[in-house]
């Protein structure tokens, strides 16, 4: 069985249900988020944005079409700002569809 795994950054993995510890999990595929640093968050709620973003689904910028009140519904619970929510936007763009 695969399940999905946090390593001891919070990245989240799909790893066989056999090797669950934070160092297996790095064996298994990279699910995500991207990395959000430039938002500028405290390291807990940058913890606490990935697992949620994650326990979402939003893996990568094709996982947010459509989805914005959810997304909304997210940073509200994490007290994030719009401008926040527009960043984190940009960084998924970025990511999957590069700089240009």
């Amino acid at each position: 069985m695969v399940v999905k795994c946090f390593d001891e950054n919070h990245w989240a993995w799909l790893v066989d249900s056999d090797y669950t510890d934070e160092y297996a999990c790095k064996m298994g595929i990279y699910l995500g988020p991207p990395d959000l640093t430039e938002m500028g968050l405290s390291e807990i709620t940058m913890l606490m944005l990935r697992e949620k973003l994650v326990d979402h689904f939003f893996y990568n910028a094709e996982t947010l079409v459509n989805q914005r009140k959810t997304l909304l519904d997210v940073f509200n619970e994490l007290n994030l700002t719009k401008r926040q929510l527009q960043a984190l936007i940009s960084i998924y763009q970025r990511d999957f569809y590069g700089d240009g």
